[in-house]
């Protein structure tokens, strides 16, 4: 098989539209929430992402696109979680072009912590939200129950703050430590520092 794309130039940002999607019946499509994924290397590798800092025009501008095409998913009989991604890229006049290039139909890196996260938070998310997820082959390739003793005092325990850590996955793998983790927090700045506080204690340096 091959993959035909568009290369985009000028990308400032990645931004993930996240949607329920109901039977027809059921009412229109549900946002639930803006994200700008981070990516890295030359291929765009996913390795977390954060709540939307994008200009609210824009903002209201993604989540109206995006409904329209979950529309169409709907009308065709979709039903069930659906991510839209897109690009922004700058035009030589500094202006925002949005170009929609994936739709994922299933459960994904950001649904999931979000849904974690309105869980544990009352349906509402903390503006302080960051999710990671990348491979560390130079940290020590640690067992679950390693990460949270050295992390005991840093995770996130319901019915107490809106703060601390989410394991999100097992920490072991063939690639050495895999750092998947949810920080939330009352800014996306204390958010970022729990993560390289918890990054420190496991191991993983710059």
């Amino acid at each position: 098989p091959i993959l035909i794309g568009v290369w985009d130039q000028a990308v400032t940002c990645s931004p993930s539209a996240q949607f329920w999607i109901p039977l027809s019946g059921d009412g229109p499509p549900l946002a639930e929430g803006l994200f700008e994924q981070l990516v890295y290397g030359a291929e765009g590798a996913f390795v977390g992402g954060t709540r939307s800092t994008l200009p609210l025009a824009l903002q209201e501008r993604l989540i109206h696109e995006a409904a329209q095409i979950a529309s169409v998913l709907q009308a065709i009989g979709y039903f069930g979680r659906c991510s839209m991604d897109a690009v922004i890229c700058n035009d030589t006049n500094a202006q925002p072009i949005v170009h929609w290039i994936e739709c994922n139909a299933r459960w994904g890196g950001m649904s999931i912590p979000m849904s974690l996260a309105k869980r544990f938070c009352e349906g509402s998310l903390p503006d302080g939200f960051l999710v990671t997820q990348q491979d560390c082959p130079l940290a020590p390739n640690l067992s679950t129950g390693e990460v949270l003793s050295r992390l005991e005092d840093m995770l996130f325990r319901p019915g107490g703050l809106r703060e601390g850590l989410i394991i999100l996955s097992p920490p072991r793998s063939d690639r050495g430590l895999f750092m998947n983790m949810l920080a939330l927090a009352s800014t996306h700045e204390e958010a970022r520092a729990l993560v390289t506080r918890a990054a420190a204690r496991l191991g993983v340096h710059p």
